[in-house]
């Protein structure tokens, strides 16, 4: 019990110390549940996708589209059921 006046002494001393240490403990929680909500989101896209989807991209960047050439290309692999173009 000594400690703890010991504790609550030093604390009361030091607001400003107190309230800038309470506060970073704050924002390093609220930043740790901000990033796995987020990393959550970002996995369920992931998880939603079919295992049969495959998705091409552009040898140079993943940037550029593929050519529209490539569509019909594409549409005639037996086992393929839809194209898209984004």
């Amino acid at each position: 019990m000594k400690f703890l006046f010991l504790i609550w002494s030093n604390l009361k001393r030091k607001k400003l110390r107190t309230i800038l240490t309470l506060l970073s403990v704050l924002v390093a929680f609220v930043l740790f549940s901000l990033l796995s909500a987020l990393k959550l989101a970002l996995a369920g896209g992931v998880v939603m996708a079919d295992a049969n989807r495959l998705i091409v991209r552009h040898r140079v960047s993943f940037i550029q589209p593929l050519p529209y050439a490539y569509m019909a290309r594409m549409a005639r692999i037996p086992g393929v059921s839809a194209i898209s173009h984004t």
